[in-house]
C-alpha cells in the first residue's frame, strides 16, 4: 500500500490496522498529521514510510516507543537516532542486486 504513493507518506498500524495515515511535502510533516488522527496509537505500533527516513523523522519517533519501522532507506543520521532509543527492529527492503 505504502508504495503506492508518490508524495512523502507515513502510515502507523496497531495489530495490523491502519490507525494513521497521511502524505504531506515531507515525511516529518506527515508524521506529524498521521500521528494527530491518534496519539495513542502509536506507542508499541509499526511506522511504515515511502522515502528515505531522516534524523528529523527519527528523533520525531524515538519520543515514542515504536516495536518496528519500515522505510525504503534509512539515513546515517536516522539510523544513529534510533541505535540509542527502544526501536526493537527497523526493516527495508533490498533491491534487485543489492
Amino acid at each position: 500500500m505504502i508504495g503506492e504513493f508518490e508524495r512523502p507518506t507515513v502510515a502507523i498500524l496497531k495489530h495490523t490496522n491502519p490507525c494513521g495515515v497521511a502524505s504531506a511535502d515531507t515525511l516529518l510533516a506527515a508524521w506529524e498529521r498521521a500521528l494527530a488522527t491518534d496519539r495513542q496509537a502509536p506507542y508499541g505500533g509499526i511506522i511504515v514510510v515511502n522515502q528515505t527516513l531522516g534524523g528529523d523523522l527519527a528523533r520525531a519517533i524515538a519520543e515514542i516507543f515504536t516495536e518496528v519501522i519500515i522505510a525504503p532507506r534509512f539515513s546515517d543520521e536516522a539510523l544513529e537516532v534510533l541505535r540509542r532509543r527502544r526501536i526493537c527492529g527497523s526493516w527495508w527492503p533490498k533491491r534487485p542486486g543489492g
